[in-house]
């Protein structure tokens, strides 16, 4: 299995700080399960086939998400909802995953299956993980590729 790691970063930060204002730097050495294990997270993922086929992963902290949805949606924070939280987590998802792609190879063709929001999600499955932290809190991105 292969990963998309280093472009995901790259992805990552381009989204994070264009359509969020919120600026970020790779926690290297982090594991997932600092993530994991920090509080109430929100978990999606996107499957993807055509010349790459796999899975896209992001696991956002709470205050991250909230901090996001705020900066996306130009909202406050009282005046949102789960809904609003999980839609901000799809739409960086499906962001990334897009950028990422035509960063790898802009001719290829990829099509980009619906975010899924996940209860659960086992990080375990995917080999491609990195962790980035902005002021706001901390997001696990996590690939693989078949």
């Amino acid at each position: 299995m292969k990963t998309l790691t280093p472009t995901m970063m790259t992805s990552i930060s381009e989204v994070m700080e264009t359509m969020f204002f919120l600026p970020l730097e790779e926690q290297e050495g982090s594991k997932v399960e600092e993530v994991l294990g920090s509080g109430p997270l929100h978990a999606c993922t996107i499957d993807f086939t055509g010349a790459f086929t796999g899975t896209m992963a992001l696991v956002a902290q709470e205050a991250l998400l909230y901090a996001m949805a705020e900066n996306f949606m130009g909202e406050d924070r009282d005046s949102l909802a789960t809904k609003d939280l999980e839609g901000t987590l799809q739409e960086a998802l499906n962001m990334i995953a897009g950028n990422c792609f035509s960063q790898v190879n802009p001719d290829a063709v990829v099509d980009l299956g619906v975010p899924r929001i996940k209860n659960t999600l086992d990080h375990r499955i995917f080999p491609g993980h990195l962790v980035v932290v902005t002021t706001e809190g901390m997001l696990a991105a996590l690939s693989t590729i078949e």
